[in-house]
């Protein structure tokens, strides 16, 4: 038997081991792509309260758990993902441990795509369940194939981060299209997003964030009214949408469709031949869903939030 370490996170390099796993893991019943680490990470400053942890083999890392609270969701959102090498699933329960242990919350929860035997397994074994509420995502797919070319009202265009070139341009879009989106949110006045121009910039700095991939849409005044990032594996041929905005004030103009399908044909360009969203897949908020279903994505698969019984 190979000799097993585990350590604590240590900084940005153990953000790309833990995208390697991701990478290495990959199919359509993975709960994460390696762009989400990227975007889960940097629209909201780190925590003390987000430790993270990775274990290694001999021959690397084959498994990590990141346990986070944010701040200012709801109650139940005590969470945590993890990964686990499918050769070294023993160590499911050892990860699980150490989340429990760092955070005793008895409304302790993770998710994990329904198909995912690995993880659902491990997870059902020690008395999770799926919750029955709240927010959940669907897997869709589309091929990139037969794109249509997007379509405009006229005075705007879409535009990759390449021509922006203005951070804080696509940081103030970002935000416009994010700050006044309350579907997530529960206070009041709803809360405004956590993505500054300095976080923007490190992000931009994570792999695998290209700028040829980031796109927004222009309006007449020069403004970014609409914002789109995609995140390109390139070792799997998959691109992945996260996230995408667009202002209120802008809405019902067909620009997230005309948006997303030039982010498509770069991904194209790229190298990708499927790319993903994940949409919420429940009744509370079904446009986006089906937007996304317009623009030829299938639905396949969920993923459930497993909480502590």
């Amino acid at each position: 038997m190979p000799s097993i370490t585990s350590r604590d996170y240590a900084g940005p390099n153990d953000l790309r081991a833990m995208q390697a796993l991701v990478q290495a893991t990959w199919t359509r019943n993975s709960h994460l792509h390696i762009g989400d680490l990227v975007w889960q990470r940097y629209p909201r400053e780190p925590q003390p309260n987000w430790p993270t942890r990775l274990w290694f083999a001999d021959d690397g890392i084959v498994a990590w758990s990141w346990v986070w609270t944010d701040a200012d969701a709801a109650a139940d959102e005590d969470e945590f993902y993890f990964l686990v090498r499918p050769d070294h699933g023993g160590l499911c329960d050892e990860v699980i441990d150490w989340a429990e242990a760092t955070n005793p919350s008895p409304r302790l929860a993770s998710p994990a795509h329904e198909a995912d035997a690995l993880l659902v397994g491990a997870l059902t074994r020690r008395g999770y369940r799926p919750r029955d509420h709240g927010p959940f995502g669907i897997h869709t797919f589309r091929t990139l194939s037969d794109i249509p070319e997007p379509v405009l009202p006229a005075g705007f265009k879409a535009v990759s981060m390449v021509e922006i070139g203005d951070v804080e341009r696509k940081v103030a879009g970002h935000r416009a299209s994010w700050s006044r989106f309350a579907v997530y949110q529960k206070s009041d006045p709803p809360l405004v997003s956590g993505m500054t121009v300095r976080r923007y910039r490190d992000m931009m700095r994570t792999w695998p964030y290209r700028p040829e991939l980031d796109f927004g849409i222009e309006g007449p005044d020069g403004r970014i009214v609409a914002s789109c990032t995609a995140w390109l594996d390139e070792a799997n041929r998959v691109g992945l949408f996260e996230p995408v905005g667009v202002d209120p004030e802008f809405r019902r103009m067909g620009l997230s469709r005309a948006m997303c399908l030039a982010t498509l044909h770069a991904l194209k360009a790229a190298g990708a031949t499927l790319a993903t969203v994940k949409p919420r897949g429940d009744d509370d908020y079904p446009v986006p869903r089906h937007a996304y279903a317009s623009m030829g994505f299938v639905a396949d698969g969920r993923h459930h939030i497993y909480q502590r019984g």
